[in-house]
């Protein structure tokens, strides 16, 4: 139901009830106001983190391509270049779907529609809540692969060693860490601001329905 519909029967059943016309459009005004900040809010901070990891990891890219063209134009420079490609492999394909994860987060807030009230936040929290679910997991099985890569780099910088046991415990801890805080970063942000959503969807229903 549209809005401008939805403001019409509101106001014939009112009508109907006091026999006198009521004019709702300030309380419609105040949920449409409300609903089009916290859309402000969360598309600017997506927009903010999908700009800043797309040029994040389109660097990263771009220098791993960098030296696998080096090992290939100057081989005898770089000879053991080929033992680090399985660790270029797996910072690769996780750069490549960050980008591609927080691409199609960005894109949840393009369904909204102030003209469609009820139906845009309906669609905006489906699809979100669809969108960290399939993210998370996909962090779940990532994160501790590319931690335990990042580990092996730093621990071969300064010439240390540690047992492999060791570096699989840093990795699930930095793991398990970093979801944490992920998940304390969007209940403290989108979660907050998704929960006013909830609420105004509500306010919408129960007017709709009386």
């Amino acid at each position: 139901m549209e809005l401008k519909e939805f403001k019409q029967i509101w106001n014939q059943e009112l009508e109907k009830e006091n026999g006198t016309p009521i004019n709702t459009s300030e309380i419609l005004n105040d949920i449409l106001m409300n609903t089009n900040s916290l859309m402000g809010k969360l598309n600017s901070t997506t927009l903010y983190w999908w700009k800043l990891t797309r040029n994040t990891f389109t660097l990263l890219i771009l220098i791993i391509l960098i030296s696998v063209g080096m090992f290939f134009l100057f081989p005898n420079k770089f000879q053991n270049l080929q033992n680090a490609l399985p660790v270029y492999s797996i910072i690769g394909v996780f750069a490549l779907s960050t980008l591609w994860i927080y691409y199609e987060k960005a894109k949840i807030f393009e369904v909204y529609d102030s003209n469609n009230l009820k139906q845009s936040i309906e669609n905006v929290l489906k699809r979100f809540n669809r969108w960290y679910t399939l993210s998370t997991i996909f962090y779940i099985v990532v994160f501790p692969p590319v931690f335990y890569v990042i580990i092996k780099i730093t621990l071969q910088s300064f010439h240390a060693t540690l047992p492999f046991k060791t570096e699989i415990g840093y990795s699930l801890l930095l793991s398990i860490v970093s979801l944490v805080g992920n998940h304390i970063y969007y209940k403290r942000t989108y979660f907050k601001w998704l929960d006013n959503l909830k609420n105004n969807l509500q306010e919408l229903s129960e007017d709709s329905a009386s």
